[in-house]
Formats: C-alpha cells, structure tokens, sequence
C-alpha cells in the first residue's frame, strides 16, 4: 500500500496570493489536485498543509484526507516532507506538489503500478515519471527510505530537486543508471532509480 502525501504548505510568495486556493473547475485549486489524486486509489492521502492552514483546511472539506499540519513549513519543502512521512504508513510514499493540476488520475494510477511492480523486486526502489526526456513529479519512494528522509538537513532551499537531492549525501543513493524507457504519448514513462550498494 502506498501513502500519497500532498504537500500544501507554501505561502505562494511569488504570486503574492496562495495560489493553491484561486478558482479551477470550480472549486480551489488544491481540491481539484487532491479529488485527482483520491480518484486514483492509489491510498490514503495526507495533506501537509503550513501556510493559510485553516484556508487550506476549508478547500478540502469533504474531501477524506488526513490534515497534518507543519508548523515549520516556512524551512523549505524539506520539512514538509518529513511531516508528511511521519505520518504515513505503508509500502512507500507517493509525494504530490499540490498545484499540478493537469496529471490526470490514470497517470497516478501508472506510477503506483510501477512502483508496486518494482517494489516486488527492490524493496528499496524509487520511481520518478519521465516525459521527453524530463523527470516530473510525484516521485515514489519506498518505506525503506523512511529513516534517510526523516533524519535530512532541513535547509532545502539549497537544493536544485528537492523531492531527490535530500538523499544525495545518502551512500546508498545515486543517479538514475538505467535509460528511460520510450515515452508514451500522453502520459508519462517511468524510470527507476537505483540505490547503490557501496559508496561512489
């Protein structure tokens, strides 16, 4: 079983408005995201939410989610993360940027069957989707990286990705080392990376 964890706790300080809570299809935003994400079945769904908590509470209402609030969300995503591992269970964590308003539920669907696949050979394994040779958004990892996330830096505006570069300094941790596979019109390819047994 997998846990999709959305993050939602950004203030949004670019556009100067939290963007999770303007108007789409008819409701906020955040909602659209999270209705996308309980529509694929891929689990239970925990909201981090940090910024505008009781506004991000009331666009969810109606929705079974589990609120968890990070009351150092104003650190990075980093910190968002790890609240949201937390308190997830399961086989692995399906971590959600919460304004990604045009992945479609059969495309969550698809992630969660490679890493189901995946997990059966490498109960380590992390899945990242991949469309025209750009890695995208959510990226699985399993439950046996729980302690290494739990235990990063919280500073992760340092980082260039911060969904993988917390794992960086992790000796089991490097690069993607298998070619992604042909792209699919529509919906994304998958890749896997690897932990390493011995450090680089």
């Amino acid at each position: 079983m997998l846990t999709a964890i959305v993050l939602a706790a950004g203030s949004s300080r670019r556009m100067g408005k939290n963007k999770l809570l303007l108007p789409y299809r008819g409701g906020p935003l955040l909602a659209y995201v999270t209705g996308n994400i309980l529509s694929a079945k891929v689990g239970p769904v925990i909201v981090v939410t940090g910024h505008d908590a009781g506004q991000i509470g009331e666009a969810l209402k109606g929705l079974q989610v589990q609120l968890i609030h990070n009351p150092m969300y104003d650190t990075g995503m980093t910190s968002s993360i790890q609240a949201g591992v937390n308190a997830a269970g399961g086989d692995g964590y399906m971590i959600c940027l919460s304004d990604m308003a045009l992945i479609r539920p059969e495309e969550y669907r698809l992630l969660k069957n490679a890493f189901d696949k995946e997990y059966r050979r490498d109960k380590a394994c992390i899945i990242q989707p991949v469309y025209d040779n750009q890695t995208g958004n959510p990226v699985i990892f399993s439950a046996a990286w729980r302690q290494a996330i739990l235990e990063q830096n919280l500073d992760s505006r340092r980082l260039t990705d911060p969904l993988l570069e917390p794992l960086r300094d992790d000796p089991r941790f490097r690069a993607l080392q298998q070619q992604p596979p042909p792209n699919q019109p529509m919906a994304p390819a998958v890749r896997v990376v690897d932990p390493v047994k011995d450090p680089a």
